[in-house]
């Protein structure tokens, strides 16, 4: 059994001091599903908002303000921006990858046919090598799959990584 004494100063503390710190900033109106910082300039912010269809938003002033970009007709569960241009940036969602070239006013699908796309990377040192980790029903089973594009997305290649058992 825990011992409350013990962890209830440490928890306190961790109340107040990460409270604190947060403080909201917008954009508002519902929950977000994906955030990613640009990495070459850490003002720049994509968001994409629960729902479907969405619009993505962005902010230019490390989330002071926010304008509405461009519609994708999908969920997004996911967002990550070229290292080296930050109007180049990808969402993903359900069965397709979106990619943006004008900092997020028009999104282009690029399908991955049948995945959930749970989490995308642009590799940092090489922005046209992206990979992106989903899952998807094969049988009765779901199966992960990690995903790599060499050419900025166009073209994927995919390994699988192993089922959850039991559910079906």
């Amino acid at each position: 059994m825990m011992n409350i004494k013990k962890t209830m100063p440490f928890l306190f503390i961790l109340f107040v001091f990460g409270h604190t710190a947060w403080e909201p900033i917008g954009p508002w109106g519902g929950n977000l599903n994906a955030l990613a910082i640009a990495p070459s300039n850490e003002n720049i912010i994509y968001v994409a908002p629960y729902g479907s269809p969405i619009n993505i938003y962005k902010s230019t002033d490390g989330g002071a303000a926010w304008a509405k970009m461009g519609s994708i007709s999908s969920y997004i569960y996911s967002i990550a921006v070229d290292p080296t241009n930050p109007d180049i940036a990808y969402a993903g969602g359900y069965y397709a990858i979106y990619k943006t070239t004008n900092g997020g006013l028009n999104w282009t699908s690029q399908s991955v046919s049948y995945y959930y796309i749970y989490d995308l990377e642009v590799h940092p040192t090489t922005p046209s090598t992206i990979f992106f980790a989903g899952r998807t029903m094969w049988g009765s089973k779901y199966v992960m799959g990690f995903f790599k594009s060499t050419n900025g997305g166009t073209n994927w290649s995919s390994v699988a990584l192993d089922t959850f058992s039991g559910l079906s």
